[in-house]
């Protein structure tokens, strides 16, 4: 799953791990403390509360509470007495958080989560007159360990395979400069789209509704992950999801065509269940990377652990087409004969054949006298425009 684990020699409001959010994993030692708290002499004049996202960004509509009083602005005059706030924002999980300030060491200042998803840490100002307490609030519906939601998609929701094959096949014949794909299952005969009198063409004339026909004929890079399954466990089963046709391009230079057939080495018990890896990642580290946080002194980070718990990568399961790093497509859906289908459903349906089918067969369908190959399917799949879109394209090439 996304994320990777930092182990950092510094103190970011210390037990600040919460159960919703993950937590940050964090050592820390005195002369790490001793470092970051150099420059600063003096006891720090007023602590500010700053209420984020668990990505790092300000917060929309934000309210801060301590001892039942609601914060007027974001500062109150330092004290050395634990101070309970009660963190909230529009769209976020609320949360209480206990925090001590540290007169003599600021950064060392301790948080506890007490209630709700959070996590938090601490910085001083760059003059060290103002010692800002960061709560970030977890989200309700997105992994905190995953990329941030986005504002300013396009997306469009498409309800069948006939829809989302189409719409795909559109996008690929446009596409310029490069082409990503993962699929779970491929088969380069697959047809995207399925003209009228569909039932009536020969192979040849079919085949040019292929996906693997529309890539060939591309312009752009083509690059296609392809997620193999069962040679990990079953000796002699590497190719079952794949086809010669696929793999031959992935082995022939200079064609603008690459293809990867990538395992996934995860171990998985056949019959206990599975527990997964902690994603652990560092919001300070987020905060650090926000234009309004610089000059900001964080704890000293002064190493980060070379143990990666799991790759930013996400699930191998995965079926998506990027397109120009412009045009993203997610789906249930595999490059697979089963996978395509009307919104009808209709039990009689010609065109959910498989690609050798022949046309007496075919027409025998049309004139309801037989059934098709393959049996109605449901799944759905959306095309996105916008930071999302990106979002995919990133994963894809981290997958690469």
């Amino acid at each position: 799953m996304r994320g990777i684990a930092l182990v950092a020699l510094t103190l970011a409001c210390a037990a600040n791990t919460s159960p919703q959010a993950g937590g940050d994993v964090l050592v820390t030692e005195a002369s790490d403390l001793d470092v970051a708290t150099a420059r600063c002499t003096a006891t720090p004049s007023v602590i500010r509360v700053a209420v984020r996202d668990i990505w790092g960004r300000p917060a929309d509509k934000s309210s801060v509470t301590i001892a039942g009083q609601r914060l007027d602005g974001s500062s109150l005059p330092f004290d050395t007495s634990p101070l309970e706030i009660v963190a909230s924002a529009e769209g976020l999980v609320e949360a209480t958080v206990r925090v001590v300030p540290d007169p003599t060491a600021p950064l060392a200042s301790r948080c506890e989560v007490l209630a709700g998803g959070a996590q938090t840490t601490v910085s001083l100002s760059p003059g060290c007159e103002r010692l800002t307490v960061f709560i970030g609030l977890d989200s309700p519906f997105f992994a905190a360990s995953g990329r941030p939601p986005t504002w300013g998609n396009d997306a469009q929701f498409l309800m069948d395979g006939e829809e989302f094959w189409a719409s795909l096949q559109y996008d690929l014949a446009a596409a310029e400069s490069d082409i990503r794909g993962t699929t779970w299952w491929w088969q380069s005969d697959f047809e995207l789209v399925r003209p009228d009198g569909h039932e009536t063409m020969s192979k040849e004339e079919r085949r040019e509704y292929t996906i693997l026909y529309f890539l060939d004929n591309s312009p752009a890079m083509k690059k296609i992950l392809i997620n193999r399954f069962l040679p990990e466990t079953f000796p002699g089963m590497a190719y079952l999801n794949t086809d010669p046709e696929i793999r031959a391009r992935g082995s022939t230079d200079g064609d603008n065509f690459e293809v990867i057939v990538q395992a996934n080495r995860t171990e998985v018990p056949v019959f206990e269940p599975y527990e997964p890896v902690p994603v652990d990642f560092s919001f300070q580290a987020r905060l650090m990377a926000m234009e309004d946080c610089a000059g900001e002194i964080f704890p000293e980070v002064a190493r980060q652990s070379a143990l990666v718990e799991s790759v930013d990568a996400a699930s191998w399961h995965q079926k998506a087409f990027v397109v120009d790093g412009r045009v993203a497509y997610v789906t249930g859906m595999n490059v697979k004969s089963t996978d395509w289908d009307t919104h009808e459903h209709r039990v009689f349906d010609p065109r959910r054949m498989k690609f050798d089918t022949p046309t007496e067969e075919r027409l025998r369908v049309a004139k309801r006298l037989q059934l098709p190959d393959l049996g109605p399917r449901k799944d759905y799949g959306i095309r996105i425009e916008g930071p999302a879109a990106r979002a995919v394209d990133e994963v894809l090439k981290l997958r690469w």
